[in-house]
Parts: structure tokens; sequence; C-alpha cells
């Protein structure tokens, strides 16, 4: 159904030029800060240590589903009822955020029996990142019911900038600038990388996966390296499933979603506006021409033009190549181990017609499976299709679901060959 594509590459053609429902209509935006919180990302992996987790977490009320819309087995005679639990928190990336995106939000999905026996504690956590306009739960709190019959409890993270994290003059989910969308993606990072690590302390033997479709599933990928760095035994306890993502941000300039941007005011951009990323970036110095490099182009084959171009360029901040590379080198001279934190699963799933993200899945599973314990334990599942067919009911079912699942199976296996810890991880501890 990669039709549903081309309906959305004709929306994104007729929406005005001047319009805020363009992202990054305001154009770059305070790139100093956003520089800043992306340092912050990196030097949370390079040194090892904690992020700093989740203070000032509160609950709100617990919430009961009707016994009726989902039943399953805790022992004999038991049926199960799904409950749903929201908690706020400080982001740990507060400093960099605007006033209502300060305060964390995510709901915690899990089961409790309606005979009143306690419920049991998790050993399979899957951490749920939003796809582009996902403001809210309700779409990843369907994939959550469905993985109550797989014994996985969920953790969904409401983004910044979404939902009540809106600041008031935005519109919808489209970022004003360019500094607000990398602002965005880090702090996703840091607020996911501090759920897992909460987590690992609240439940000392849980798996946890991160997952996401799209932009959630790229999120995730490097969300899960943070956590593997931070958390004790992480290559074996920590997985990702990104579900139809890319490796890297260029693919949000590159494909279909190229005409939702507002090039009209970034060409207007001054220079220098991107200098002080570019300095962070320029600590990269592996020779590209050795890697799987893609080549940067138009959905139709053309050349990006000097405004498209710089962009590009300031995007690659996001790209995981870039970020593992950065990751590995300041590690190696601290005197870790080379290379980037280890992940113990890889399940990703690609669509053979995505128009949206283009060569850049491809990359993405070299680099995960790169990073991952051993060949064996990442694997690449193609699906036919557009990438919004993968967002559609049936494919829940079909695809996301049993590829989240796939990865705690290869969890559970490499924990077989591993001591089970019996206490919470020092780097946890605040």
């Amino acid at each position: 159904m990669s039709y549903l594509d081309d309906w959305y590459a004709v929306v994104a053609r007729n929406v005005g030029g001047g319009s805020n429902k363009r992202f990054f209509h305001e154009g770059y935006g305070d790139m100093v800060a956003a520089s800043k919180l992306y340092e912050h990302v990196i030097g949370t992996v390079t040194s090892g240590e904690a992020t700093s987790g989740l203070r000032g977490l509160k609950w709100g009320e617990l919430e009961r589903s009707a016994p009726g819309v989902f039943s399953g087995c805790l022992g004999p005679g038991a049926r199960l009822t799904p409950t749903f639990r929201e908690a706020s928190f400080e982001s740990p990336a507060a400093a960099y955020l605007p006033t209502p995106s300060k305060q964390g939000k995510f709901l915690f999905v899990w089961k409790e029996a309606t005979d009143g026996s306690p419920p049991p504690n998790p050993k399979r956590i899957a951490i749920h990142l939003p796809t582009t306009g996902d403001q809210y739960y309700w779409y990843r709190k369907q994939i959550a019911l469905d993985l109550l019959k797989h014994d996985i409890a969920s953790c969904i993270l409401m983004f910044p900038y979404y939902g009540p994290r809106k600041p008031e003059t935005q519109y919808a989910h489209v970022l004003p600038s360019v500094a607000a969308f990398i602002t965005q993606i880090a702090a996703g990072v840091m607020e996911s990388a501090g759920i897992a690590q909460w987590a690992d302390t609240e439940f000392p033997n849980a798996n946890v996966v991160f997952t996401g479709v799209s932009l959630g599933g790229s999120v995730a990928s490097v969300g899960a390296l943070v956590a593997a760095a931070c958390i004790e035994n992480g290559e074996t306890c920590v997985g990702v499933a990104p579900i139809v993502a890319t490796s890297s941000a260029t693919s949000f300039l590159t494909g279909v979603l190229h005409n939702r941007i507002a090039w009209d005011v970034l060409e207007k951009a001054p220079g220098d506006c991107a200098d002080t990323l570019t300095e962070v970036l320029r600590e990269d110095t592996c020779d590209e021409t050795v890697s799987e490099k893609v080549t940067l182009t138009k959905e139709n084959g053309e050349p990006l033009n000097a405004t498209e171009t710089k962009l590009a360029a300031t995007m690659e901040c996001l790209s995981l190549p870039k970020i593992v590379r950065l990751m590995s080198s300041r590690r190696q001279a601290l005197g870790h181990a080379p290379g980037p934190p280890k992940l113990g699963a890889v399940t990703q799933v690609s669509a053979v017609n995505d128009r949206f993200l283009g060569k850049h899945q491809g990359e993405l599973f070299g680099t995960l499976r790169a990073a991952c314990l051993g060949d064996e334990n990442a694997e690449k599942r193609e699906i036919a299709g557009g990438h919004i067919s993968t967002l559609l009911p049936s494919k829940r079912g079909e695809v996301i679901v049993p590829a989240i699942v796939s990865v705690f199976t290869k969890l559970d296996l490499n924990q077989k060959h591993t001591v089970t810890r019996t206490s919470a991880p020092a780097c946890a501890e605040e």
C-alpha cells in the first residue's frame, strides 16, 4: 500500500509557503543551546555514567481496563485486566526545553489479576518512542495492549513539544526551528534512557527493549545505546526494535517530507548559525569513504541546492553512524573497550517501497548490527508496502508486535548464559 506515501506527498506539496504548518518556519533557532544538549548526550555515553534519571518522579491514579477488554492467564482460574498509570518527572534535559516541556510524562502499561492477587513484576519492558505527530498515548497504547499477551509491560513516553508538553504558539506537532527539532530528539533520548534506568532499578532482572515507528524507531536506536552504556550488563538486557526507521535525520529533507519544510526561511539564515554544532561534529575524524556513505539527493534524484546542503550538514548530528563514531572515539580515549556500547539484540523492520526513508534503512541496520553482541542476534525483516501503511491497525499484529517479541526472545536466550543480577546497578543510583 505504498499509494498512501504517494497521497501524503501530494498533501505536503499543498501546504502554504509562509504557513506555521511548515517545519522550521522560524529558521534555525537557538543552535548554541541545542549544541550543548547534543554534546551532553554524547558525553553521557562516553563516560558510561548514568543520565540524571527520573528526578521528581510522581505517579497518577491507577486506571484499570474493563475485564472483558483483555483476558489471559496469570495462573489457574485467574483473569487479567490491563492497568494504566501515568508518571511525571523532571526531564534530564529540562534546562534546554521550553517551560511546558520541562516536565516529562510517560504511561506505564501492565496488568493485574481480577481475583485480587498482587500483580507480578514484569520481566520484559518495552519503551515506546513516538512517530512524527504521535502526540499522545493512544496509538502506542494499542501496541502495548497486544504486548501484554506476551507478558511485556510498556512505558510510553510523551515527547517534548508534544501534547501538553507543547508550547502554546506551536501548531500541532510542527516544530518551529531546526534547534527545536534537535532538542526534541536529544531530550527524547535522555528521557527514554532515564526510563530504562528507572525500570532497571525497579525491576532488576527485567530485559528492556526500545521501539518505535519511523521517527520513534530512529530515536529508540540511539536511546538503546545510551541505556546500554549506563546499565550494568546492558549488552545482555537492552535491545531495540526500530520499525520503518532511518539512520539519519537527513531522510527528513530528502524524502516526501521535503515539501513540509520552510526552505524560503532557511535560505535567509546567517551562514554561521550552526557553527557551534559543527565544532562538535569535527571530533569525528573517521574517513567516511571507508564506510557505507549514503549520497544525498532529493527523492527524484536531483542534487541538493546550497540551502538544502547546509541543513543536511546540520542534521548530520542526528546520523546514527556519526553518533556511534563520536561515542566510540571518546570512549576509547577514556580507556573503555573499543567501539560503541553493545546491544543484546536487534530486529529492524523495513518497508520495500518506503518513500520517506529511501537508502538510509540499510545504513541503519548495518550500524545496529555492528553494535550488537553478535550477527546472530541482529535481524532485518522486510515487508511489502510503504511507510504510512505500516501504521495501519492490521500491521500492528502482523509486523510490529512480532518484531518486538523477537528481540525479547533473543535477550532471554542471551541471559541464560549470564549470571542473574541480584542488585540494582551502581550507575543507576543518584
